[in-house]
């Protein structure tokens, strides 16, 4: 266990400092996740596209 204090630096941005007054290290607040992630859209356009296929398919037999 470390007991010791932070400074803010900057908004979202702290230095780190031990009991003894050594810097420890700097701490970033997380970044906040997009609304919609492109990987996601990417994985129901390639879903929506199997879809189409399929549906392609069961008309032409």
């Amino acid at each position: 266990m470390c007991i010791g204090y932070s400074v803010m630096q900057a908004p979202g941005l702290w230095r780190i400092y031990d009991s003894s007054g050594i810097f420890i290290r700097l701490e970033e607040a997380p970044l906040e996740t997009p609304l919609i992630d492109p990987t996601d859209i990417a994985l129901l356009a390639f879903g929506a596209f199997r879809l189409i296929r399929l549906g392609k398919a069961l008309l032409e037999s």
